[in-house]
């Protein structure tokens, strides 16, 4: 593998992941995701550069542990009546 050029699914859910993958000798394929995948270093780059993927990198427990930690917090930040804005590609980390 040399390189992953893009992505689909829904990165909470594993299993609906597909990377497109370009291989050493040009070859172009969608990949499904899985454990050979993911522990390449062209896995690693990818997710790093696109932070909505990030979570990937990280053990499912871990995540699910996460999500429930930052869930449990109370907003005292934001009261009724404000307006706020929020990064809708990020939400859905904390919608599992």
């Amino acid at each position: 593998m040399d390189v992953i050029l893009a992505w689909k699914g829904y990165p909470a859910l594993r299993a609906t992941m597909g990377f497109e993958v370009k291989f050493k000798d040009g070859d172009i394929v969608w990949k499904p995701w899985g454990r050979d995948l993911a522990l390449c270093q062209p896995f690693e780059d990818y997710c790093r550069h696109n932070r909505e993927l990030y979570l990937l990198l990280e053990a499912t427990d871990q995540v699910s542990r996460a999500a429930v930690a930052i869930s449990s917090i109370a907003n005292t930040d934001v009261q009724p009546g404000d307006i706020i804005f929020a990064d809708m590609r990020k939400i859905w980390y904390f919608c599992l």
